[in-house]
């Protein structure tokens, strides 16, 4: 009902009667519209989470870095109205959902800090790339492209975000001998 009828036009009243429930038996799980809608995306959204994690798993840094976010991008494009709501009113979430959107987040950051340490041991980047500097400029690309998409500005966020991460990943690289 969320994606069909919008999130503004949907109200508690007309989702319990779709239900078949009263209004305050929905109310009972749940405080407001806004916290369905994060209970109701949470559990999928783990699951593609868990998929985008695990796919950093074999390639090259760059090939690691935008497959996990791939993912995350196409979980959004595949339904465009909820996901503009979702990042919305995520950004200014109250507990508990504020605490999961930033364990989602300092995971994402983990895993990228974790693979640049990788590129570096390598030999793929310089010795003196800063993890923590990477995976903020990561993230910072991530929530750029994201916005851009959501705000119309980009057809979709991947081929952007995939320039600005090969950009960063170029001038973090060990330079060519020859």
């Amino acid at each position: 009902m969320l994606e069909s009828c919008g999130y503004e036009d949907t109200n508690i009243r007309a989702i319990a009667k779709e239900s078949g429930v009263a209004t305050g038996t929905v109310l009972m799980h749940f405080i407001d519209k806004r916290d369905l809608l994060f209970t109701a995306l949470h559990e999928d959204f783990e699951s593609v989470w868990e998929e985008a994690l695990a796919r950093a798993e074999e390639g090259s840094l760059d090939t690691r870095l935008t497959r996990v976010a791939g993912r995350l991008f196409n979980y959004y494009q595949e339904q465009p109205l909820l996901s503009r709501v979702v990042l919305k009113e995520s950004m200014f979430a109250d507990e508990p959902w504020r605490t999961r959107f930033n364990a989602q987040e300092a995971a994402l950051n983990e895993l990228v800090e974790k693979l640049v340490e990788d590129a570096i041991k390598r030999g793929e980047l310089r010795k003196d790339v800063s993890s923590d500097l990477f995976a903020v400029s990561y993230l910072s690309f991530y929530y750029c492209c994201l916005v851009r998409w959501v705000q119309a500005e980009l057809p979709e966020p991947g081929p952007m975000f995939g320039l600005l991460v090969r950009q960063l990943i170029q001038s973090s690289s060990v330079p060519k001998k020859g």
